[in-house]
């Protein structure tokens, strides 16, 4: 395949229902989990964050879905470090199920943990 073949996200469809929008992030939550990718990346970050003596990490997580992963990116890494994790998503459905999760999920850690989900486009050239 020499040409790539770009098509719109279906889940950043402003029309989508809610449901069908509710029910196809609960698979990537699947996915998520069972590819192992929260370990990953903590372990990554983790390594680099030794690497460097650093105590503190922000970290901008763009497209971030439910959150799923953001947020339990966020719990691992502040066993060791103060975090701030700021995730972006064009979506409104998407950031409502983000701070849901994070809500429900986050516990208070020995560092500081800061979650925060905001509606944004990364393309927009205005904050």
């Amino acid at each position: 395949m020499r040409e790539r073949n770009l098509v719109p996200e279906w889940m950043d469809d402003p029309d989508l229902d809610s449901d069908e929008h509710h029910r196809a992030l609960a698979g990537l939550r699947r996915i998520n989990w069972l590819s192992g990718t929260v370990g990953r990346i903590a372990s990554e970050i983790d390594q680099q964050m030794q690497q460097r003596g650093l105590d503190r990490c922000r970290i901008l997580d763009v497209g971030c879905g439910s959150g799923d992963i953001a947020c339990a990116v966020a719990r691992r890494l502040a066993k060791r470090y103060a975090v701030t994790l700021t995730g972006w998503d064009f979506s409104q459905t998407a950031i409502e199920q983000s701070i849901a999760n994070r809500d429900r999920r986050t516990k208070v850690t020995s560092n500081p943990c800061e979650i925060h989900f905001e509606v944004r486009n990364a393309l927009d050239a205005t904050p």
